[in-house]
């Protein structure tokens, strides 16, 4: 939790699941940090990857904090 954003994150999380595109889009930062914070969340079991579902073609991940 050492960086600022990975904070917000986990606290957009809480009580909810979203997905990387859905937080990147609500924090107004860029999906590619977005995506990046969220899987060192995940790696440090901060969040559970809840469902994959697809979206234009592409897996959508959506995660909540645990």
């Amino acid at each position: 939790m050492s960086h600022p954003l990975r904070a917000r994150l986990y606290k957009s999380l809480q009580g909810r699941v979203a997905s990387p595109r859905m937080l990147a889009t609500e924090l107004g930062v860029p999906l590619g940090n977005v995506a990046y914070h969220v899987r060192r969340l995940d790696e440090l079991d901060l969040i559970r990857l809840v469902k994959v579902t697809r979206a234009r073609g592409a897996l959508e991940h959506h995660y909540t904090a645990l």
